[in-house]
């Protein structure tokens, strides 16, 4: 039997030695599955999380590429991150005081593990700033206001942000 993994076959038995935990893999052709499995798996994430940050920029109205830089600055891109406080949660460090509202907002019944989840944390992020842009108008404003009530801090996340953004619309 063969596995496919996008446009490549992988022999079963290969796929069953993915589960042991010896190092007595190496024997062809089965040594090239992890490591290429894992690249697999890498592009395709990385593929999907670009479709989510398209997704949600293009539901709410907002650049993607913003979207990406704010979720570089949060969290490092780590959909699992937990601010300091706790309070903080995924990919775009999305509040957990935003829960109720989003709740209403979109008719769903949200708990904090949801927002571990990175195409929901990225659109519940966007939203979020959607809101902040209707509020503030001027988009760096608005970008500050995500993450911080006062002037300096809003300054600094706001360079942060460009900074970051500069460097993904280069990618």
């Amino acid at each position: 039997m063969t596995i496919f993994a996008g446009a490549f076959a992988i022999p079963s038995v290969c796929v069953d030695n993915l589960a042991r935990t010896d190092d007595n893999t190496s024997e062809m052709p089965c040594n090239f599955v992890k490591p290429f499995l894992f690249a697999v798996l890498l592009i395709q994430s990385a593929t999907t999380l670009a479709l989510c940050f398209d997704r949600a920029g293009e539901e709410f109205g907002v650049d993607p590429l913003l979207l990406r830089a704010i979720a570089s600055v949060e969290s490092s891109m780590d959909p699992m991150a937990v601010g300091p406080d706790g309070r903080d949660l995924g990919l775009m460090q999305v509040r957990d005081i935003h829960i109720t509202d989003l709740e209403q907002r979109f008719g769903l019944s949200i708990t904090r593990e949801h927002l571990f989840e990175p195409c929901f944390n990225v659109r519940m992020g966007a939203w979020v700033l959607a809101t902040r842009i209707q509020r503030y108008g001027p988009i760096w404003e608005a970008v500050g206001s995500y993450n911080a009530r006062s002037r300096d801090k809003r300054d600094r996340y706001i360079a942060r942000v460009q900074a970051a953004y500069a460097q993904v619309s280069q990618q």
